[in-house]
């Protein structure tokens, strides 16, 4: 997380895995992002939007070994 300006930094996650692709959620108040938790499995989690409360929505969720780069998440209500 970072302000506009640049100032603010602040990390979100803090496990040794990839935590990748995150998006916001319509009203700003979750991400959605695909994380492995530390090298263990892919799956989507959902965090508040200030790191807090993060926890798995979705298990078994590998990006596709060639195409991850372009993967994107999609948020719905």
């Amino acid at each position: 997380m970072i302000n506009a300006d640049g100032s603010g930094r602040r990390r979100l996650t803090n496990g040794r895995g990839n935590d990748i692709q995150p998006i916001y959620s319509r009203d700003g108040n979750l991400i959605f992002y695909r994380s492995d938790q530390n090298g263990t499995s892919w799956a989507i989690y959902v965090m508040n939007a200030d790191g807090s409360n993060p926890r798995r929505l979705i298990a078994n969720t590998p990006p596709h070994d060639k195409y991850w780069g372009w993967e994107s998440l999609s948020v719905a209500p």
